[in-house]
């Protein structure tokens, strides 16, 4: 397994995905100038052949978002802190 470690970004996210092509992507929900309903709404629409699966985390226990965020294209969501 290899690490790729990204700033918490949202437009450095993606550009990470596109130049790495990641298998899984671990982000948090809100980062600076793009959250991840920006993020993958951008995978969506992108060119990407294998897009990864995506694990979108928060510190905030929200069923709304919870719900916009699988719907989105997450495979995952999940309140930090975990083990």
């Amino acid at each position: 397994m290899n690490v790729v470690l990204c700033e918490k970004d949202g437009r450095s996210v993606l550009e990470k995905i596109k130049s790495e092509k990641p298998d899984i992507v671990l982000a948090d929900v809100f980062m600076p100038n793009l959250d991840i309903l920006g993020v993958l709404d951008n995978l969506k629409n992108s060119e990407m052949k294998d897009k990864p699966i995506v694990m979108a985390m928060s510190s905030y226990d929200n069923p709304r978002l919870e719900k916009e965020t699988l719907s989105a294209g997450a495979s995952y969501y999940f309140i930090k802190p975990f083990d």
